[in-house]
């Protein structure tokens, strides 16, 4: 009998935890890579969700910005990229969070994306990530600089972003309306 009312004490916990977790993403506002570069210290160490494409290779992935204006701290103008990041894997975690990676979000996404991109072009498709969002406040502070003179740290591989998102979940991943896709680059001889 006690095993009996501690497995649905857990049953139940676990329950109401993702009935929180839902109400938690779903009350939050979806933004874009350019609304949040336009006033980033607005959402640092916020808890949100964004919806843009994403570009990656081997060494990283990142909310890409398109038509975004100009990002830019003192001295370096930055490209509208937002670096993908799991809790605890980066060392220049800036904020503390109280949640680990849905791996479970990721694996239910991935139905809908392979038949998506079967259809549609990567530059069509839009992912939305919740996640603690990051960037500096001091971009002139000695935590900002690098070893490359001029160079402030940023995020992601070669910190190329001027911000971060720590990932929670997957949430959504959907076509892009009237996306025209990018024009392939021709390989140089």
């Amino acid at each position: 009998m006690i095993i009996r009312s501690l497995a649905l004490a857990l049953c139940l916990s676990a329950l109401l935890a993702a009935q929180t977790n839902k109400k938690e993403t779903s009350s939050l506002a979806v933004l874009t890579v350019c609304e949040i570069l336009a006033n980033p210290l607005q959402y640092d160490g916020q808890l949100i969700q964004i919806r843009d494409v994403i570009r990656g290779t081997d060494e990283g992935a990142w909310f890409v910005g398109e038509d975004c204006s100009v990002f830019e701290t003192k001295d370096h103008t930055w490209p509208a990229l937002i670096a993908l990041e799991i809790p605890g894997q980066f060392p220049l975690q800036l904020h503390p969070v109280d949640f680990q990676f849905n791996f479970e979000s990721e694996r239910k996404i991935k139905p809908k994306y392979q038949q998506l991109k079967r259809r549609v072009t990567e530059d069509c498709i839009a992912w939305t990530y919740t996640g603690v969002f990051e960037t500096r406040k001091d971009w002139a502070a000695a935590d900002a600089k690098t070893i490359d003179p001029g160079r402030p740290r940023g995020f992601g591989h070669a910190n190329a972003a001027p911000a971060q998102l720590i990932i929670k979940s997957v949430d959504d991943v959907t076509a892009i309306p009237k996306c025209t896709p990018r024009p392939k680059s021709k390989k140089q001889p």
